[in-house]
């Protein structure tokens, strides 16, 4: 414990879990932002064109290579809010340091991951 009349200092599970989140939610705008400068029609083309798997993978990777580091930049976004969701539980119970980055870091994080659950189920059951 500090001295009487001293500040505690951070948790650095908190402060680790809120830059979690800040980079996650950077990492994730990012992705949106490439995603819709993605022109859907010449997607749409070669999937109509009944390509085949390999000729199709080949045309996303030529027409649309943000498609790809949209879903990939996601995809690992999704796993550091997970982490950084377990971090500020985690910073929350560490004795005499403060938790507000803590707190901070599991709310952005949790919203985050439910947030995605929310769209992966929306997206499973075709809801819309």
């Amino acid at each position: 414990m500090d001295q009487p009349g001293k500040p505690d200092k951070h948790g650095g599970l908190g402060i680790a879990s809120f830059a979690i989140a800040a980079v996650a939610l950077f990492m994730i705008a990012v992705s949106l932002i490439g995603l819709s400068a993605t022109d859907p029609s010449t997607l749409l083309d070669a999937v109509h064109d009944q390509m085949s798997d390999e000729e199709l993978a080949k045309t996303i990777m030529r027409e649309a290579p943000m498609l790809i580091i949209g879903v990939v930049l996601i995809a690992i976004a999704s796993f550091l809010t997970f982490v950084g969701a377990v971090l500020g539980i985690a910073g929350l119970f560490v004795p005499d340091r403060k938790r507000l980055f803590a707190a901070l870091g599991t709310a952005l994080n949790g919203f985050l991951v439910l947030a995605a659950l929310a769209i992966g189920i929306a997206g499973y059951f075709g809801l819309s």
